[in-house]
């Protein structure tokens, strides 16, 4: 708005008319600066960097998939572990060979030598769980000749089937 164009106004009336158009007219001036500084920016990006990103993202999952299934035995492995073992381990008596298990529960026995024959245990009577025993392990012989030898003891049967051990209780046969 011009300020000629006002016959009688006030005088603080005509200062901020001015003081108006002084404005819009350094406005009309920075238009021309807006236009030089976002005209040197890209506009669009290029096909190629887009590619190389979706590139490093697929890179980065793939590498990531790979790290996770390579520890998953491990992860599955400690799953797996029964927890007997680390709450209650059984007092070993170290000899030549072997370990000695006194007066100790066949549950915690049997988590000893089943991990160290990379083994299960599975009980089929669960009462014998709590069964205490004193036995004698060499861990140089094979599973076989352990379960033998508690397999001595009447009442107690313990088989070896596919990485697990199986326990039962049998009944006594009268003679």
């Amino acid at each position: 708005m011009n300020t000629n164009d006002v016959p009688k106004a006030h005088p603080s009336l005509l200062d901020a008319l001015r003081r108006q158009d002084e404005k819009a007219q350094q406005m009309n001036l920075s238009e021309g600066f807006e236009e030089r500084v976002m005209g040197s920016l890209p506009k669009n990006r290029s096909p190629r960097l887009r590619l190389s990103r979706i590139a490093a993202i697929f890179l980065l999952a793939a590498f990531l998939g790979g790290l996770l299934w390579a520890i998953s035995p491990i992860i599955r492995q400690k799953e797996k572990a029964p927890r007997s073992a680390e709450v209650s381990a059984p007092s070993l008596t170290g000899r030549a060979g072997g370990e000695s298990f006194s007066n100790q529960r066949i549950d915690s026995i049997l988590t000893v030598v089943a991990a160290h024959y990379d083994h299960a245990v599975y009980f089929r009577d669960t009462a014998l769980q709590a069964l205490r025993l004193s036995t004698v392990w060499d861990s140089e012989d094979s599973l076989s000749v352990f379960l033998e030898t508690l397999n001595e003891f009447d009442g107690l049967r313990l088989t070896d089937e596919r990485d697990t051990i199986f326990v039962e209780s049998v009944a006594e046969e009268e003679e």
